[in-house]
């Protein structure tokens, strides 16, 4: 899984390098977050402000009087500003990652250098995203198959949650495609069926877990109400997924070996196309829900 499927519809909240700390403090404490990128006049990353820096430096550096302004409620946060930098207090060189780093280079980084933040970046070194310890956290509670939302609080991270399926599914299912399309003259026979088999293994993988989301999750039988028209395409959906199963079993089973690689190669492609035809009618059925 890539960093870029985990942040997929993040919201990012930043703060200029010269903003003052009151503006610092409201931010953290309306937002509830524990870390905003401070950007330079041109977008880039110029440091990260974390709430537990934040409190740490300005315990430290400021005198009992001047702690006393931290509470927002107060009036003298002008006073503050006059005294301490946003800036001052960021961290100049936060952990970083590329969007197209994987998500555990990323937690391996984080436990390496003992940190609970790091800052997705593009080319220009502008921030995309925040990943903190707790997003790795609540990505290894949710397993393979979190529920289906049963609050509008929780929908969101299902949704996500199963964009992250489809990301995954892409990916294989482009590996697989490209193998398909590979002469003779690329690889030769044992090493394509060596490549194949295992890019099989992981499609099985995918495809039952996301298919198992989808049934186990309720969602299918959430979408099952309304007109007869609308329950029996909700049906289709169900069935075509044991027509998928099925298709990949003979596939990947053990009569694999006997099948020359052109009917091994139409095999496949017949069943990506079975799975985008499938994809396009539960887009549909969706659609008509809303």
């Amino acid at each position: 899984m890539q960093i870029a499927d985990l942040i997929a519809g993040q919201e990012l909240l930043s703060l200029p390098e010269s903003a003052p700390v009151s503006e610092a403090l409201e931010l953290f404490r309306t937002q509830r977050i524990s870390a905003a990128p401070l950007l330079d006049g041109q977008g880039r990353l110029a440091g990260l402000l974390t709430a537990g820096r934040l409190l740490q430096a300005l315990h430290r550096e400021l005198s009992p009087e001047l702690l006393s302004l931290l509470d927002p409620a107060r009036s003298g946060s002008s006073q503050l500003d006059a005294v301490v930098r946003v800036a001052d207090l960021a961290l100049r060189e936060p952990l970083t990652a590329r969007a197209f780093e994987t998500c555990r280079s990323a937690a391996t980084r984080l436990l390496e250098r003992r940190e609970h933040h790091l800052v997705v970046v593009d080319e220009r070194r502008c921030p995309l995203a925040i990943l903190s310890s707790q997003d790795f956290v609540r990505l290894a509670a949710a397993g393979p198959n979190p529920p289906a939302p049963f609050a509008n609080a929780r929908a969101a991270e299902w949704f996500q949650h199963v964009r992250l399926q489809h990301g995954e599914l892409d990916a294989t299912i482009d590996r697989l495609r490209a193998l398909c399309a590979s002469t003779s003259s690329c690889l030769p026979e044992a090493r394509w069926r060596a490549l194949l088999a295992r890019e099989l293994r992981i499609f099985r993988e995918q495809l039952d877990t996301h298919l198992a989301y989808e049934e186990e999750g309720g969602y299918l039988s959430e979408l099952e109400t309304g007109d007869e028209d609308h329950i029996g395409a909700v049906r289709r959906l169900a069935a075509e997924h044991e027509a998928l199963r099925s298709s990949l079993a003979r596939l990947a089973g053990p009569d694999e070996k006997r099948r020359t690689i052109d009917e091994q190669r139409a095999g496949i492609a017949r069943l990506l196309d079975a799975l985008e035809r499938h994809e396009r009618e539960e887009e549909v059925v969706l659609a008509g829900r809303v």
